[in-house]
């Protein structure tokens, strides 16, 4: 019974609060987004391709693992990797041993673009941190590893956004 009482009290606090939460949540999200814009710009790549060539520098991917990093269709993937390739980013292989299963490397030129992208968004996220307290930064990014990890969790239950409507 304390259980139950404890988890309406923090839905009811998270309710109280949702309309801020909503409002810095997607704050950040759209700050971020014109980081990724800018950042992008200032190489040759798309946002999602830059985003998926700094995926590349932890090794070696399938089309299907990046297309659902990049929140997109393997069709979608498929056209960037086909832009990626033709500007020798990455290349593709296939899996010596199941050849139905193609791998995607990034090339020389791949990794230092990618390393110049991954030094750019280290330097803002270094900016953004210098900027804050200095006794707050780990409870930060604690409050967004949490974060990132509730929004997994409700995207591997397959909730999206329309599915909940909030009520008052």
């Amino acid at each position: 019974m304390e259980k139950q009482s404890q988890s309406s009290e923090i839905t009811e606090d998270v309710h109280l609060d949702r309309e801020r939460f909503a409002a810095d949540l997607f704050s950040i999200v759209r700050l971020f987004g014109v980081f990724s814009r800018d950042q992008a710009c200032q190489s040759s790549v798309s946002v999602a391709q830059c985003w998926i060539l700094q995926e590349l520098l932890n090794g070696q991917r399938e089309v299907s693992a990046l297309a659902k990093f990049a929140g997109i269709s393997p069709s979608a993937a498929s056209r960037l990797l086909d832009s990626l390739e033709r500007s020798n980013y990455i290349m593709r292989m296939h899996d010596t041993r199941d050849r139905r299963r193609v791998l995607l490397n990034l090339t020389e030129t791949g990794i230092e673009e990618a390393k110049k992208l991954h030094a750019m968004a280290l330097g803002y996220v270094g900016h953004i941190a210098s900027l804050l307290p200095r006794e707050e930064v780990a409870t930060i990014e604690r409050a967004l590893t949490q974060l990132r990890e509730a929004m997994n969790q409700a995207a591997a239950r397959g909730v999206k956004c329309g599915d909940l409507i909030a009520t008052e």
